[in-house]
């Protein structure tokens, strides 16, 4: 939404291509601020077809949250003249350290010869898409995630001291490493509690983990909640705890804003959002007694995790707002539609 009223402003139009259903929410809040959308499945029944629609329609087509061989991203290659951009938000593992063969290097090559730049969502993600894509410095750049800092923001009055509060918001998948946390607070000692925020494939192991390890009387797994700002306004601290290489890690950033104590994997790009015991505490990944060293500090410290929470609420405000997310990739849409030849008109985004 912020995206759509971002166009209005500045004179454009904007069409979103998203996967079906979406909530009527979503939708109506889209067409209020201006945007139109359409389904992704119109274009992937033919990529010719599709193509030449979106070479009629658009001037710029930003590739957001789609596999860049994909039939939607064939569709915006054969859609010449139009400018494609590409943001890249994949987080990975140890397969990035393999070498590619010659036959999928080559193809990589080709997959982004109708990119015009690669926007990685942090230096590690940028870096990372140019050594695998072969791309120049020119052709990519780094676009941080913003939060809403108006909607994530800290409590209006003192959070009680006890019982200490910990919070992880997470997909439940094994990369998150929420097994990791529960291990980890499972050496704790005092009055603490843990709320487990979202759903995934691995929550029913966790639980059973939770209480095999004794402390399922002390672990909340609340699934998929609306009411993330609030939660996180009633703790302590955010734990992100991710055993992969995290691009970002989006709830990180919520937690700073809220003005929680974040600890968090130095995994990925996330070391870009927190210098360790400035805006939050870094841990190696999957390491369970350096996870739990922290949590006791910040359980017997309050001042510490004041510190860190204002902190990383500061450094929210200075580089990571929702507002400067959006003006740099606008700022960038309409570089790209310079170049377009016939003039900005609008632009698709996943």
């Amino acid at each position: 939404m912020a995206l759509a009223r971002e166009a209005a402003r500045r004179g454009h139009g904007i069409t979103l291509f998203t996967r079906e259903p979406v909530h009527p929410e979503v939708r109506a809040s889209l067409q209020e601020a201006g945007a139109d959308w359409r389904p992704l499945s119109s274009l992937e029944t033919s990529a010719m077809e599709a193509g030449r629609r979106l070479a009629r329609d658009f001037d710029v087509l930003q590739l957001n949250m789609i596999p860049p061989r994909s039939p939607a991203a064939i569709a915006a290659a054969l859609a010449a003249p139009a400018q494609v951009l590409f943001v890249d938000r994949v987080s990975g593992g140890a397969e990035e350290d393999r070498p590619r063969s010659l036959p999928m290097r080559l193809l990589d090559r080709i997959t982004m010869a109708r990119v015009q730049e690669v926007a990685g969502i942090t230096e590690y993600v940028r870096a990372r898409a140019a050594r695998r894509f072969g791309l120049s410095e020119r052709r990519t750049r780094v676009i941080y995630n913003g939060v809403d800092e108006y909607r994530f923001h800290p409590p209006s009055v003192s959070r009680p001291s006890a019982p200490l509060q910990i919070a992880c918001v997470a997909n439940l998948i094994a990369e998150k490493g929420v097994d990791v946390l529960l291990r980890s607070v499972a050496r704790l000692a005092g009055d603490w509690r843990l709320t487990v925020i979202g759903d995934g494939p691995e929550r029913t192991v966790l639980e059973l983990l939770a209480r095999d390890l004794g402390i399922a009387d002390k672990v909340r797994f609340l699934g998929l909640r609306d009411d993330v700002p609030d939660l996180l306004r009633d703790s302590h601290i955010l734990v992100h705890p991710a055993v992969w290489r995290e691009a970002l890690g989006n709830t990180v950033l919520e937690g700073m804003a809220s003005q929680c104590a974040v600890i968090a994997s130095a995994t990925g790009g996330i070391p870009e959002l927190i210098r360790d015991g400035v805006e939050g505490m870094l841990v190696p990944p999957n390491d369970e007694a350096a996870l739990a060293a922290c949590l006791r500090r910040c359980e017997d410290d309050p001042a510490l995790r004041e510190r860190l929470g204002v902190s990383a609420r500061a450094r929210i405000l200075r580089d990571f707002t929702l507002a400067s997310s959006i003006e740099r990739h606008f700022d960038w849409i309409e570089a790209a539609a310079a170049k377009s030849p016939s003039g900005l008109r609008r632009f698709i985004r996943r």
